[in-house]
């Protein structure tokens, strides 16, 4: 009998848009930081105005999604997003 092991959700959101210079500053750090287990995903949740540079400087195993921005009440997961840079 096989088992199949979920992949772990490694994921982080920030709460403000940042500079031009601290987003790739946290890119930075990201990118130098050592192989993830094959049984996880890593998703940044960025603001919108820096999605497409995020992706574009962001080592391909770390996906980007956008924040979500407002206030509701239940939020189940931070994966969800209103949009997902592929």
């Amino acid at each position: 009998m096989s088992t199949k092991i979920a992949k772990a959700l490694i994921g982080g959101n920030w709460k403000c848009n940042g500079t031009v210079a601290s987003v790739q500053s946290m890119a930075d750090v990201l990118n130098k930081g050592g192989l993830f287990s094959a049984n996880s995903e890593v998703v940044i949740a960025a603001p919108s105005i820096h999605l497409l540079s995020l992706k574009s400087i962001l080592r391909p195993d770390i996906s980007v999604a956008a924040e979500v921005s407002g206030n509701s009440i239940i939020v189940r997961s931070f994966y969800y997003a209103d949009i997902l840079i592929t």
